[in-house]
């Protein structure tokens, strides 16, 4: 299924982007769409990207907002 529309980023791309951030307890949007090599464009995928970083990475590494 595609996320992000702007940059045809599929949820695949963000999983293993997300797995690949492995020194990074959560990363943020930013730092995802910069390993994959683009921002986010209209910001209509933050939100779900978000929730793809939370559910990808354990509980206890993802600090609280």
């Amino acid at each position: 299924m595609y996320v992000c529309v702007c940059n045809a980023y599929r949820e695949s791309h963000l999983a293993e982007a997300i797995e690949k951030t492995a020194n990074v307890a959560a990363p943020t949007v930013e730092q995802l769409y910069a390993r994959l090599g683009r921002g986010p464009r209209c910001g209509r995928c933050v939100s779900h990207v978000q929730d793809l970083i939370r559910a990808k990475k354990k509980p206890a590494e993802v600090k609280a907002s």
